[in-house]
């Protein structure tokens, strides 16, 4: 599983290390686990009628999405439910078929979020304890400043506090590596491969 802000090269990677491992004869599945892809109906309608709210006429457009905008606590367990329920529908069919699946995000992703009613230690720690562990978390990490200059979608600051929550989650994950995501896609997916060679 991939883990890292937005910027830092988890899709990019994610595709070049399944294609390296198809290539060594694994049979390996990417699969894009995204907060804004729901898997759950509820989530899946909640996505259709803001679509419909945008889309009739006279609607203004949404302001883009803040990622460092604060969470309500029904929200999180919203969408770990949906991580949950994905997890069980598409993760482990595959795994049942014997099949590597890399993940491009993970239900991990809310150890970012901005949840006042949760510090970043106590939601780091419900995550830990309810979220089902891969068996290798591989966290992309790098200068703000570098991640910013791929992709400015987010603030150095917000960069830096995503960061540090990521940094938080896998001090605290047993077996986590954390590798130099400014580095080539390509050398980082060689340095994931080697990791999941069997010793």
């Amino acid at each position: 599983m991939l883990l890292g802000p937005d910027g830092s090269g988890k899709t990019t990677v994610a595709e070049a290390l399944s294609v390296l491992l198809r290539d060594s004869g694994t049979p390996t599945e990417r699969l894009y686990m995204g907060a804004g892809t729901p898997g759950l109906p509820t989530r899946r309608l909640r996505q259709a009628m803001r679509r419909r709210r945008a889309a009739r006429p006279g609607a203004t457009s949404a302001p883009p999405l803040d990622a460092g905008r604060r969470h309500r606590l029904v929200e999180v367990v919203h969408v770990w439910a949906d991580f949950r329920w994905r997890g069980r529908s598409q993760i482990r069919p595959l795994l049942a078929d014997g099949v590597t699946v890399v993940c491009d995000r993970y239900a991990y992703d809310l150890a970012t979020w901005n949840v006042p009613r949760l510090s970043g230690g106590r939601l780091v720690g419900l995550l830990r304890r309810s979220v089902r562990r891969p068996d290798i978390t591989i966290f992309l990490s790098a200068p703000a400043e570098i991640i910013h200059a791929r992709r400015d979608e987010l603030t150095v600051a917000e960069i830096e506090r995503q960061q540090r929550r990521l940094e938080l989650l896998v001090d605290r994950l047993p077996g986590a590596v954390t590798l130099d995501a400014s580095r080539s896609p390509d050398e980082i997916a060689r340095a994931a491969a080697a990791l999941l060679k069997p010793a």
